[in-house]
């Protein structure tokens, strides 16, 4: 069964309810979104990436909320290169894993790259550290040709234009994303790797299916990564119609 995973990356926006009414939406919601895989070919894999600074009360609201405990993926938007020890304003690995049962970590997304400088070689520092605490890495690429460290099993690809931070808000053309996913697929599948690929870059309700369903399409992503509108009622018909 193939494996759709739909990633709300919340950033630092500020929400407009308690994480507790986005996780108890969800649950409302499972039903619609369990059916949009009712083929029985697709399984979603929901994944929630708060801000550390809400980490807690959305891992709580998971926990309490029968019908999206067993649905929510607990995600976070970043990790550090380091194990537990002297360094400030990083949350390790370790800690993150066996405190708060984090599953999965975005790592590389282009604005860490962009506002702070990180390098490849850091990045894979963080993929290692991940891997080895059990933490699933969803690593971030830009182009057709950055690298992508071993043991990465996730892959989303975000041109920049598209990026809502960036380009206010436009999507790419899906035409050129599929072009551009059928390389990144076909690159590192012939050196052994395996991977999920992901769209991120102003994904919305409506332009959703033409990256995950569009038969006009040899379609190679395998879900999407949601920033801006993970936070909005949008997010839950974006679940929906992927």
């Amino acid at each position: 069964m193939k494996k759709i995973f739909v990633v709300a990356n919340w950033k630092t926006y500020l929400l407009k309810q308690p994480p507790r009414e986005w996780v108890k939406e969800v649950g409302v919601q499972k039903t619609a979104i369990l059916k949009a895989d009712s083929e029985k070919v697709r399984e979603t894999v929901l994944i929630v990436c708060p801000s550390y600074s809400m980490l807690l009360e959305t891992k709580q609201a998971v926990d309490s909320t029968e019908s999206a405990k067993d649905f929510i993926h607990l995600g976070v938007q970043d990790v550090s290169a380091f194990p537990p020890g002297a360094h400030t304003g990083d949350e390790a690995a370790e800690t993150l894993k066996n405190s708060y049962g984090v599953s999965f970590a975005i790592i590389g997304h282009s604005e860490r790259r962009r506002e702070h400088g990180e390098t490849y070689q850091f990045l894979n520092e963080k993929v290692k550290i991940s891997l080895q605490n059990g933490i699933t890495p969803i690593f971030c690429v830009q182009t057709v040709y950055e690298e992508v460290p071993e043991g990465v099993e996730i892959v989303a690809y975000e041109p920049p234009s598209a990026i809502s931070a960036v380009s206010g808000g436009v999507p790419a053309n899906p035409i050129d994303v599929e072009f551009i996913g059928r390389e990144i697929r076909k690159r590192l599948e012939a050196r052994g790797q395996k991977i999920s690929l992901l769209y991120g870059g102003s994904v919305n309700a409506e332009n959703v299916w033409e990256f995950t369903r569009n038969n006009q399409l040899q379609t190679n992503f395998d879900g999407v990564l949601v920033g801006a509108k993970s936070i909005t009622p949008e997010f839950f018909q974006i679940a929906i119609n992927v």
